[in-house]
């Protein structure tokens, strides 16, 4: 939960700053930034070298952590020297020198703050890793971003360099307690290569969207995309942080033959997930038109490609962390067709719907996601035996949504901004309530009575 809670109040913050920045930037300038983004993602992906992924998995066997991090570290950093003269040259018949140096700085620091998160992760303290990664990363680039704009500097650049200064302060630790003498380390290639192509094939097309969104359509276009993108991305970010929790508790269950263990964990992470999850995206999906009027009339267009983006999010929490559990437990060449299968239906929707529909790369994102975590789910019944819920979980799940739904409507005609904005978050706070306290699995009932108790005994120390 502490990992959670961190993830969540990383993504509240990440949302307020681009919230602010998309309207006071206005589309234009705010979708220039976002373009570059992308080109920026798109590099990260192919220089990753599958570290999120790599080190929970290496680290769990690793007989000193700190050389461990600093091999990859060392490793992945002088190949992405070698082939920064390579990256340059391609870039250069895109965008001009400054806005390369911007996506190459970014990708890179991408690079270095994902291995921390992954280190984390690896030893066990994903609490601390979202800590620093998500909430204290969301914090220096709000306090940076209005820095330089109390300045007076109002352009997408500040956005840019904004988050060049948040890596560079979460980073600092490392390069003083965790790194030791550089060296390069073929091993780390060898062993990290199959994690690298699930990177690859499931990371690609993130940022490739963004790119292929400014090409086919307008700079201002990019900026719906990426509204929606970051709207949709509060829920991703807060399933990863249950993905990543148990990273290191599949690969061990693995070990150690104990498939009960599994099971059991993929089924309590897996509902944890929707009971979490499922409020944040549908009050965003039954809202949608109301918030993004509140960014103004460039982004009034948006609502169908949030919508979109936001029912991928919502089928892809009911299924759980799928493919997680395939990468732990030594099942990665199914995640490797997967991820293929997702970026070749992606990039086909994309290249056929992106020049015709301005919703058009919003669909390749979305029917992909959806198709392959349907994939993923049956992959997970034929090895492993089960589903993502019990059925008196699913059917439970099923009668939440509907509830959640119904109350957002009603509470979506509330015309007092802040009003609206309370009476959501105590309904919402109802509904995780009501999910923990009547779920079938009398387990997760103790686990909130356990919540509320650890809270108020921080309250009475107070």
């Amino acid at each position: 939960m502490q990992s959670f809670s961190w993830h969540l109040a990383g993504a509240v913050l990440s949302f307020g700053l681009q919230f602010v920045a998309a309207r006071l930037l206005g589309a234009s300038e705010y979708g220039w930034a976002n373009y570059l983004l992308g080109y920026a993602l798109t590099i990260s992906t192919f220089t990753y070298f599958g570290v999120q992924l790599y080190l929970p998995k290496e680290l769990q066997v690793s007989t000193d952590q700190n050389k461990t991090l600093s091999a990859t570290f060392w490793t992945n950093s002088l190949i992405y020297l070698a082939a920064l003269p390579l990256i340059w040259l391609i870039l250069g018949r895109f965008v001009n020198a400054v806005e390369s140096v911007y996506i190459l700085t970014i990708a890179y620091l991408t690079l270095i703050s994902e291995m921390m998160a992954a280190f984390y992760v690896g030893i066990g303290k994903a609490g601390a890793g979202a800590f620093i990664r998500r909430f204290l990363f969301s914090l220096f680039n709000i306090l940076i971003f209005f820095g330089m704009l109390l300045s007076g500097w109002r352009s997408g650049s500040i956005y840019l360099l904004a988050v060049i200064a948040a890596h560079m302060l979460i980073n600092i630790p490392m390069f003083f307690r965790r790194l030791k003498f550089p060296e390069f380390r073929f091993a780390v290639l060898k062993r990290s290569l199959k994690f690298y192509l699930i990177q690859i094939v499931y990371g690609l097309y993130t940022g490739l969207s963004r790119v292929l969104q400014g090409i086919f359509g307008t700079i201002e276009s990019v900026a719906v995309l990426s509204v929606g993108l970051l709207l949709s991305n509060i829920a991703i970010m807060m399933g990863d942080n249950f993905a990543k929790v148990v990273m290191p508790y599949f690969s061990k269950a693995w070990a150690e033959a104990d498939w009960n263990k599994i099971q059991e964990a993929y089924y309590e992470v897996t509902r944890f997930n929707a009971y979490l999850i499922l409020p944040v995206v549908l009050f965003v999906m039954v809202n949608a038109s109301k918030i993004l009027s509140l960014l103004g009339p460039e982004y009034a267009t948006g609502v169908l490609v949030l919508n979109l983006l936001l029912f991928s999010q919502f089928f892809s929490t009911l299924v759980g962390p799928n493919g997680t559990l395939l990468s732990m437990t030594d099942k990665e060449r199914y995640e490797i067709f997967n991820g293929t299968v997702k970026l070749a239906l992606a990039l086909a929707l994309g290249f056929l719907l992106g020049p015709r529909y301005s919703w058009g790369i919003a669909f390749s994102i979305a029917g992909s996601d959806v198709l392959v975590n349907i994939l993923k789910t049956l992959e997970v019944k034929k090895l492993f035996g089960f589903w993502p819920h019990k059925p008196k979980v699913f059917l439970f799940l099923g009668i939440l949504t509907l509830i959640e739904i119904a109350g957002f409507l009603m509470l979506g005609k509330i015309a007092n901004l802040v009003v609206f904005v309370l009476v959501n978050g105590l309904f919402g706070l109802l509904i995780y309530f009501l999910s923990f306290y009547f779920s079938p699995e009398a387990k997760d009932r103790a686990t909130l009575l356990r919540a509320i108790r650890r809270f108020s005994s921080l309250l009475a120390k107070n």
